[in-house]
């Protein structure tokens, strides 16, 4: 067996980073039991206001129907899922797309919003907080200023562009997914009943 050999740039390298880094500054996503638990909850809520939009919009019909793909859906064996799918027209295919999207919308905004504010919590990114460490490594004496500019001077930025399709969003649905962000981030206030008749549809009953 070879064993590794550090050089002295290795080892004063290793023994500057000894200090655990905050997870929540450098992880993908929410790091926290309380965050993750206020996402669930935003998560929920999102998806019964969709459900109400779906079912005032597209009947009570649709809805069960979205509510039955999803749940065929966590079932490893889709052959039920595939018969159900099949068996929609072009129209239906259509709207259970934009249901779907729809939901995937808004859960990425509300999982970007308690990501940005776990890492803000306490005024820091990750680039301050990397700085930071370096300074105290520095100021302990466990990090030379030589090595740490030799380092420096290896580093390569190299910014990448990439070109997705999918990536691209219209200004309205920009501001659209920032009034769902502000909503979840606003203190939560208890919804007046809604009319059981629909302005535009006064034989229609809300699900609300």
């Amino acid at each position: 067996m070879v064993e590794e050999t550090r050089t002295p740039e290795t080892a004063d390298l290793i023994e500057a980073d000894r200090r655990e880094p905050r997870v929540s500054a450098f992880a993908g996503g929410v790091s926290s039991d309380e965050q993750h638990a206020s996402l669930r909850a935003s998560v929920r809520q999102l998806g019964r206001l969709l459900g109400e939009a779906i079912s005032r919009h597209q009947g009570p019909e649709t809805l069960a129907l979205v509510e039955q793909v999803r749940e065929l859906s966590r079932d490893p064996d889709d052959g039920d899922l595939h018969a159900l799918l099949s068996e929609q027209d072009d129209a239906t295919a259509v709207t259970l797309a934009r249901a779907f999207t729809a939901y995937f919308q808004l859960v990425n905004v509300t999982e970007q919003l308690h990501r940005w504010q776990e890492v803000t919590e306490d005024g820091e990114g990750p680039l301050a907080a990397t700085t930071g460490r370096i300074r105290e490594a520095l100021d302990e004496g466990s990090l030379s200023p030589e090595l740490l500019t030799e380092v420096l001077g290896r580093v390569e930025y190299r910014p990448v562009f990439t070109a997705h399709p999918t990536e691209s969003t219209r200004r309205t649905v920009l501001r659209l997914l920032r009034k769902v962000a502000a909503t979840i981030a606003s203190p939560p206030t208890r919804r007046a009943p809604r009319s059981t008749t629909s302005p535009r549809s006064p034989s229609t009953s809300s699900p609300g």
